[in-house]
């Protein structure tokens, strides 16, 4: 596997990152969107490695097999490509998914010492394709990390291009990590529906929960990072756009985080790639911690950053404003 160590920021890093404002308004509304993080050489650099890797370039093989869906190729017919674990099999793509800033982020966003890879990914939608075949459905990543313990976990996505509403940006629904546990509310954020799921019908699934439905599309510019809980509802349309629309995504876990047993209503035990990628402990429970898999990317406590920096956490950013559907 490729390796990354080192949690140092530099001065101006530390300056991006959250400040308790920030915090408390990621744990209100379920997202939050950074200040810019990467520059354009960082996205102009990624932006090649996403063309090698969908070529079929491989600097390290994932760590277990990948069906089309999750590894697109040349010549696959699926119209929204995706590609799973490339912070582990991209070197290029490594070094921005695995840079001690965006898990800095996470860490402070999640009120945790410790952060951990959990997967990475590009999802790349091409221009001027509509239909169900490119929209994301309303979904949370918990839907599909239910054997893990933890719903501090989060995700970041970074925008590789300046993106609107034409372009089908990730859209949350704001608040909806905070929904009660009712039934209705459980078919919506324990829904395995990602892909493939009638829109009209996740509508009425929404309707249903009683909740009101405040979108909130995460129109970033190139570079920026949008950051979500892995309760919060989100999704996205299709790319109406004449530009393709690339992002790269971070899912990190807490430290805190581990394996659990978890069945859904049918009584089906849930799992997760990387049940069948990671190292098992010794009662045969699969370790989450395993570093060729889960590498830490963030420890507060052997971090070093500047100490000037230290006492100048604060930014400011400019939160999006909700929109009631």
């Amino acid at each position: 596997m490729l390796d990354r160590t080192g949690f140092d920021l530099t001065e101006s890093e530390c300056g991006r990152l959250p400040s308790e404002e920030d915090v408390q308004f990621y744990e209100e509304h379920g997202w939050f969107v950074a200040p810019r993080l990467f520059d354009e050489a960082d996205v102009a650099e990624a932006i090649t490695a996403v063309k090698a890797h969908q070529g079929g370039r491989r600097d390290a093989a994932a760590p277990t097999a990948l069906n089309l869906i999750d590894d697109w190729r040349e010549g696959s017919s699926y119209r929204i490509r995706l590609n799973d674990y490339v912070a582990l099999t991209n070197e290029r793509l490594a070094a921005l998914l695995r840079r001690p800033l965006i898990a800095a982020v996470a860490a402070r966003l999640a009120r945790t010492e410790e952060i951990r890879l959990w997967q990475s990914g590009i999802v790349y939608k091409e221009p001027l394709v509509d239909g169900a075949a490119v929209t994301i459905g309303w979904h949370t990543d918990r839907a599909y990390w239910r054997s893990c313990t933890s719903t501090r976990m989060l995700t970041a996505w970074i925008a590789l291009q300046d993106c609107d509403d034409l372009m089908g940006p990730v859209t949350m629904i704001d608040g909806s990590h905070l929904w009660p546990d009712t039934e209705a509310v459980r078919a919506v954020r324990y829904g395995r529906t990602f892909l493939g799921t009638d829109s009209a019908e996740l509508r009425r699934r929404l309707a249903r929960t009683g909740m009101p439905v405040t979108t909130v599309p995460m129109n970033l510019r190139k570079g920026q990072v949008s950051f979500h809980n892995c309760l919060t509802v989100h999704g996205s349309g299709p790319n109406l756009s004449e530009r393709p629309r690339i992002g790269l995504t971070a899912h990190f876990q807490d430290g805190e985080n581990r394996y659990q047993r978890a069945y859904d209503e049918s009584g089906t035990l849930q799992t997760h790639n990387n049940d069948l990628a990671c190292r098992k402990l010794p009662n045969g429970d699969v370790d989450y911690s395993d570093p060729d898999i889960c590498p830490v990317l963030w420890r507060t406590t052997n971090a070093r950053t500047p100490v000037a920096a230290r006492h100048t956490l604060n930014v400011s950013t400019n939160h999006q404003e909700p929109q009631r559907e």
